[in-house]
Parts: structure tokens; C-alpha cells; sequence
């Protein structure tokens, strides 16, 4: 299969799991954002505190100029500890440092994909083969097979988890050299190497990261959780007065105002009350607090289009009383960056239906493409692409207004989630918005009979 010697920068995503300083590698990996990498399972065994994730180089003893490392900060599994029956030999490295991407360091974005018998995919790895450990990356194209031409070896294993792929015999895949490593269709990842065969049919095992389009998408891959009592006493929930049904997500950022999404309120200020206090949005815990909304202050009209101006404040008939678990977060500046680690929180729906209880996880700042859109004219400068956990991810009528937080200070409120594999959201940034508010605090109005500017200081 023309298996060969990558060049520098041909797989920029690929990264050697080593331990410091002994510069042998015992595991691949790809690098899937700033501070993730994508492996197999069983390779978190030889994880320790001296191992670490090494980047922008094919040479895995004698490191190419401009590579970076890392050491591992937490590991994350979709299920209990990888067995052969199952499909849960994938985990996710959260590396202390991040990657900063160069000419030979790239990040290759997990997306949904889905092969099958004859299709042509490149495998690649530092592992050992017929020749010894090579030092320079190996590459070769493939093809997957059908599951019983990698022999009765592997018979136990799941079928539907687990792919057979046949290459060149110098990628044959063992399994101290090459596991982790990803299996490449199309430009995605569409599974990482398992199991090794040293048979003459010299086949890989490779378990199938997007199998039924599920695994890594419904494991918990970014311990996304139910929020503890007090943990956010700051988010508030927008509801229907005569229903106790959260619509939209919200901040208080004062006494009587709440930071949330314009489209959330297009319906008027009646259709809504402001709930605060409260883990669970139905069954309201004691202590709750609520107000009807007195008016409304935005940037200008909300564009359906352009998904422009999507910010809000509202102002409350009634003022909220501070207490253990009502508390205020005051707007201060915040600027994001691309593979800043975040914090996102929300009563959304989730692939297990519309959860009562508030639901938070942390989250990374991906490129804007990344989380995809079916509105080409939305301004770009205007919106963030998070992407998180899919329990956490957002949708149109349940996340929209709530918070996203980056070093305890709101960047963004979520205006648009995407319900595709990806689970991405769309917040839109308060810098292009609340600038306005920092200096002069003009905003337009609207109440149930006015609209004027409004000048004050919060």
C-alpha cells in the first residue's frame, strides 16, 4: 500500500504520547483543539505525571524545530474502562497547556463521518514494525474490509463498534506502538487504532469514533453536569407567566436587570416573567424569586437574517433580593480568543429531552465554521462558535440568552444552537454590543408603549 515517511506539516494534527525526556513513543494521538487530543483508552494506562502529548514534529526521538509539548491534565472516557466486548476504548486528553497552531501544528476538528467496506482511508503511526521502531511518522493508504478478513484474533470484539482495515505491512499496528493513532476519511478522523494484528494478513482494528453517529457525541466528554445549589445564583430563567416552562436563560447583573437574548423577547415584554434563584426550572426550589419585566434595552432591532444585535437587558418591575442563592454579576469587559476553555450553562434541551435542573459544562472557543449554519449572511464578527457537551449544547428556544462565562465574566449569551453531530452554539459576543454600555450605556427601548434612547449607568 506505498506505506512511507511523512513530511513535516503533512499531518500537522498528529501528536506521540511519550513520557518526558525518554523520547519513545508509546501511543499516538490527534490533535483535535488547543488542549484536546484524541487517543484510545487502553493508552491511558501508561499515563502518569511524568508523561506528556508532543506536537509539530514527525521525528519522535530527535524533535523537529518549532515542536510543542504538554503535560495531561484529566482524562475523559464516553464509558467505564475500554473492554474488547465493547466500544468504549476511546478517551479524550486534556492537556495543561495549550497548542499553539503553526505551519506544523494544526487542529483536525472532530466532525461526524461514516465509512464502509472498500472505502480508501490513510492510516498512519510511530509503530513498531517489520523493521523495528521507526523514528520518522509512517503513513500509507488502506482499505477498510470486512470484519473477518483481520482473523479470529479479534472475534470478540464488537462489530458495530470496530472496523477492519488492511494496509501496507510496515503500518501494521501493534499494539505498544501505533494505538491512538487516527484512521483519516475524507480529511476526518473516523476512528483511532485499537488493536494490532502480527499475522501475515498484518490488519488494523480500528474502533469507529462515529459509529451510529453516537459515541463520541453522547459520551460525556466534557463532564457536563447537573449545577449544585448556589453554583450560579446569577442565572435566571425567562418563563411564560401562566406556565412553569423555562423559554430562555438569562443574568442578573443587577437588582433589577438581566442580561439575556433579544429574540427571546419578540413576543413582548407580557409574554415573560424572570424567575430567580432556582436549580430546577418546573418544581421551583424554595427561596424563588420572580418579576414581570418593566422594559427592555437593546442595541437596535433583532435581524432573523443577520442574527444581529441579539443582547438585552431587561428591567424588572421588581428588584431581586440578594441571598445565598440570588446574587448579581456585574458586566466587566471580557475578550475571548479561539481554544479559550469556557464555561456554558442552561436549561436547553438535550439529546435525553428538556431537563429540569440547570446543566453547565465547560467548553472550548472553536473557528466560526466550525459549529456550520444554515444562514450565510450572519455576521461573523458578531458571533462565537462554542462548542461543549451535548447535554449542554443549545437550541433556539431553551438555552438562548443564558450565559457563557470565561474567567468568572460573562463573554457572550448563547443566541443560536446547532442541532447537528457537531453541538455546537452561536453566542453573540457582548464586546460588539456592550462597548456601547461601557461608555455611554445608549440603548434603544422598548416597552409596551415606548421606544426612546436610555442613558444610565448599572
Amino acid at each position: 500500500m506505498n506505506g512511507t515517511d511523512a513530511k513535516p506539516g503533512q499531518f500537522p494534527f498528529m501528536v506521540s504520547l511519550q513520557i518526558k525526556d525518554e523520547r519513545i513513543n508509546y501511543c499516538g494521538g490527534a490533535l483535535i483543539g488547543a488542549r484536546w487530543v484524541l487517543t484510545a483508552a487502553h493508552c491511558t494506562g501508561m499515563i502518569g505525571e511524568k508523561s506528556v502529548v508532543i506536537a509539530g514534529t514527525v521525528n519522535c526521538v530527535n524533535f523537529d524545530e518549532g515542536y510543542q509539548e504538554s503535560r495531561i491534565l484529566f482524562i475523559y472516557f464516553p464509558g467505564e474502562l475500554p473492554d474488547p466486548e465493547d466500544q468504549n476504548d476511546l478517551a479524550l486528553l486534556r492537556t495543561r497547556k495549550k497548542f499553539v497552531q503553526t505551519e506544523f501544528i494544526k487542529f483536525l476538528r472532530y466532525k461526524h463521518c461514516k465509512v464502509s467496506i472498500g472505502n480508501k482511508v490513510q492510516i498512519m503511526g510511530w509503530g513498531i514494525y517489520n523493521k523495528g521502531r521507526p523514528e520518522i511518522l509512517q503513513w500509507a493508504k488502506a482499505t477498510v474490509n470486512d470484519f473477518k478478513v483481520c482473523g479470529s484474533e479479534v472475534e470478540q470484539v464488537s462489530k458495530e463498534a470496530y472496523v477492519c482495515v488492511r494496509g501496507n505491512r510496515n503500518m501494521s499496528v501493534p499494539r505498544a506502538g501505533d494505538s491512538g493513532s487516527p484512521g483519516i476519511y475524507n480529511g476526518r478522523i473516523f476512528g483511532v487504532a485499537a488493536v494490532g494484528l502480527l499475522l501475515p494478513e498484518y490488519g488494523i482494528v480500528i474502533l469507529i469514533v462515529c459509529f451510529g453517529g453516537s459515541n463520541i457525541q453522547s459520551s460525556r466528554i466534557m463532564n457536563g453536569t447537573k449545577a449544585s445549589c448556589g453554583q450560579f445564583p446569577f442565572i435566571v430563567s425567562l418563563q411564560s407567566p401562566d406556565e412553569r416552562k423555562n423559554q430562555c436563560g438569562g443574568t442578573l447583573i443587577s437588582a433589577n436587570h438581566v442580561l439575556t437574548a433579544n429574540h427571546c423577547l419578540l413576543s413582548g415584554i407580557n409574554s415573560r416573567i424572570v424567575v430567580a434563584g432556582i436549580l430546577n426550572c418546573v418544581d421551583f426550589d424554595k427561596g424563588y424569586q420572580t418579576s414581570r419585566i418593566k422594559s427592555i434595552f437593546t442595541p437596535g432591532p433583532f435581524s432573523n437574517e443577520k442574527w444581529i444585535n441579539d443582547i438585552a437587558i431587561l428591567l424588572t418591575e421588581e428588584k431581586f433580593i440578594k441571598t445565598r442563592f440570588i446574587q448579581f454579576l456585574p458586566y466587566e469587559l471580557c475578550q475571548v480568543s479561539i481554544g479559550d476553555e469556557v464555561l456554558i450553562a442552561g436549561w436547553g434541551t438535550s439529546n435525553e429531552g428538556k431537563p429540569k435542573i440547570l446543566q453547565w459544562a465547560n467548553a472550548e472557543i472553536n473557528e466560526y465554521e466550525i459549529c456550520g449554519s444554515d444562514k450565510p449572511k450572519m455576521n461573523k464578527d458578531a458571533l462565537l462558535c462554542v462548542r461543549g457537551n451535548v447535554k449542554i449544547s443549545s437550541s433556539r428556544q431553551d438555552d438562548s440568552g443564558s450565559p457563557g462565562l470565561y474567567e468568572g465574566k460573562i463573554f457572550g449569551v448563547v443566541s443560536m444552537g446547532i442541532p447537528s453531530p457537531e453541538y455546537g452554539a452561536y453566542y453573540t459576543l457582548l464586546t460588539t454590543c456592550i462597548n456601547k454600555m461601557s461608555y455611554a450605556f445608549h440603548f434603544h427601548v422598548h416597552s409596551s408603549s415606548t421606544s426612546h434612547q436610555y442613558s444610565s449607568n448599572i
